[in-house]
């Protein structure tokens, strides 16, 4: 996967992480919504990144999971209030 990834864009895939370039990406804000129960992605992965992160609001939720959360109602209303 490192090796496909390298070879389609030219770069690791470590120098996607938000841990990297999450803080010198040029935004004033940014918001983060993850679940405790994501069997994707650990949560105390979500937590690396907004402690890394000086411009990230992280707003975890829980019972989610992984693909529920972009479905959730106040999820959604959530991120149209921060983008408004």
């Amino acid at each position: 996967m490192g090796r496909f990834i390298e070879e389609q864009y030219g770069r690791s895939a470590e120098s996607f992480s938000l841990l990297e370039t999450g803080r010198q990406l040029p935004v004033q804000r940014a918001l983060l919504l993850h679940d405790y129960l994501d069997p994707n992605v650990p949560f105390a992965e979500a937590e690396e990144i907004a402690s890394h992160w000086p411009a990230l609001e992280f707003r975890p939720t829980t019972g989610l999971g992984h693909n529920r959360i972009m479905r959730d109602p106040n999820v959604i209303k959530q991120v149209v209030d921060f983008i408004a």
